[in-house]
């Protein structure tokens, strides 16, 4: 199925490249990019997207608590979500900004010590 047209949407969606984890119902991790976001949902990437049409998947940015959302549509390795519960339309924002060009500038380019959470982001892109 392909990406609905911009007409059709209920918010203007907002470019980013963030990182973030998506976790299906059966228990499946996958790391994952956030292309965009609205209030009412996003645009994942992912090398090995393993969601499929109406699966029920958590989506988990960076920074914040996970997101339940409903996948409505996949076209290769992309997938749009709908968050169960509009995300606060300054949050959206928020999000855009600070994560506009990947690496964020207030990034440290090494992953952090407590995980290596970024360092994977990083390598599966440039693989």
């Amino acid at each position: 199925m392909s990406e609905p047209i911009e007409e059709s949407r209920r918010a203007r969606r907002l470019g980013l490249t963030m990182p973030a984890r998506c976790r299906t119902l059966g228990g499946f991790i996958d790391d994952v990019i956030i292309r965009d976001v609205s209030p009412q949902g996003c645009r994942i990437v992912s090398r090995a997207l393993t969601v499929r049409l109406a699966a029920r998947v958590i989506i988990r940015p960076v920074g914040m608590e996970g997101l339940c959302a409903t996948v409505r549509w996949i076209n290769g390795h992309e997938a749009g979500v709908e968050f169960d519960q509009p995300l606060y339309g300054p949050v959206a924002e928020h999000m855009h900004r600070t994560f506009l060009t990947f690496p964020p500038a207030h990034l440290p380019v090494a992953p952090p010590v407590s995980g290596q959470y970024y360092g994977t982001i990083v390598r599966r892109l440039a693989a």
